[in-house]
């Protein structure tokens, strides 16, 4: 009776050895992946900070468009933003490049590979996960 509750006792502490080896690999490849993504995300940054600029530059002050509607009250100071005079129907730039931003940023991270690292986090972490079901 001894010699199972040995054997069970060594073969539970090989299974912590193995659990916290991977357990260690995993936070090896979440750091990783962090800097990653890190980088992309630094990289789409500075573009949208640029082009910021430049748009603000190119059509400061200056309505780019008209709407046909009077804003709600708490778009009415976004969409106005910059802007001279009291008609509220007039937009400016800025507002229209956020609006751009949230459509079309999706499509620019695919653009950039920024959605693989989610592949790449969910392809990598794959075997580690199948390794910890097998020790438990």
């Amino acid at each position: 009776m001894s010699a199972k509750k040995a054997e069970l006792a060594s073969s539970g502490r090989k299974d912590e050895k193995a659990r916290k080896k991977l357990e260690d690999a995993s936070l090896k490849l979440s750091a990783q992946l962090f800097f990653y993504k890190m980088g992309t995300m630094v990289v789409n940054a500075v573009f949208l900070m640029a082009t910021w600029k430049l748009v603000s530059a190119w059509y400061g002050g200056r309505p780019v468009a008209r709407l046909p509607f009077h804003p709600p009250g708490f778009m009415t100071k976004a969409s106005h933003a910059g802007l001279p005079g009291d008609d509220m129907t007039e937009c400016s730039s800025n507002f229209i490049y956020v609006l751009s931003q949230m459509a079309i940023k999706g499509s620019v991270n695919k653009f950039l590979n920024a959605g693989a690292t989610r592949a790449l986090a969910n392809h990598s972490q794959k075997p580690l996960l199948e390794r910890l079901k097998k020790v438990d």
